[in-house]
């Protein structure tokens, strides 16, 4: 009785040409998100450069607002009547919000200045009466479900639009924090930390390379 003839199994090209282009559809899809992070963390290290060139800057007294990351000291005046605080913001473990007053400067344009972290209980600060030095920042970000309006002068989170709509003036033209507090001050530096994008995208692109070479080995063999 003679043996059955092997069984020779073909590719079955109707699954593998739906296999490679998603498998080429994630190798770009991974070298999209190396490039972003690498832009990323090139335009965190030219803010960088920026904000330590304008750290020169001494007097601020109209004309582009400084880059984030700088250091002046605008002239104008403070509006203490205007002053809010942004609560709750704990800090090592103690209730407390930070105070934020307006500082208008001389071509009218408001500043809001975050003077620092105050416990709750504690007395408020006094404004100072001579202009801050401040540090210029980006405006903070949060996330919300739905709308928070303040509650007196407390507000949630610092937003230009809900400041205006609460004091009736115009936008505040930027954010920025003292230096010179009596109050505790932390300061964010988010145009910090480039090396961590540059990891990312080491990441992403070693994926890329992976998935390159997965799917030249695939074509390959459904050849």
């Amino acid at each position: 009785m003679n043996a059955p003839a092997p069984v020779t199994l073909q590719p079955d090209v109707s699954t593998r040409r739906p296999a490679l282009a998603g498998l080429a559809a994630l190798v770009l899809l991974t070298l999209v998100l190396g490039a972003w992070q690498c832009r990323r963390g090139l335009d965190k290290l030219d803010r960088a450069e920026a904000a330590e060139r304008a750290q020169a800057v001494k007097i601020w007294r109209g004309g582009s607002l400084p880059v984030e990351g700088a250091r002046f000291r605008p002239d104008g005046q403070w509006l203490p009547s205007l002053g809010f605080s942004v609560a709750p913001r704990p800090r090592q473990g103690r209730p407390g919000a930070e105070i934020v007053t307006p500082f208008r400067l001389r071509d009218g344009r408001l500043l809001l200045v975050n003077r620092g972290w105050l416990a709750d209980g504690h007395p408020p600060a006094a404004v100072p009466t001579a202009a801050p030095m401040v540090e210029m920042a980006a405006w903070p970000r949060f996330i919300t479900l739905g709308p928070t309006p303040p509650e007196g002068s407390r507000f949630q989170h610092v937003d230009a639009g809900a400041f205006a709509s609460w004091a009736h003036t115009p936008k505040p033209a930027g954010y920025a924090y003292a230096l010179e507090s009596a109050l505790a001050i932390d300061i964010p530096r988010p145009f910090l930390n480039a090396e961590r994008h540059f990891a990312y995208m080491a990441s992403w692109w070693g994926m890329t390379l992976a998935g390159a070479i997965l799917w030249w080995r695939f074509r390959k063999g459904a050849r």
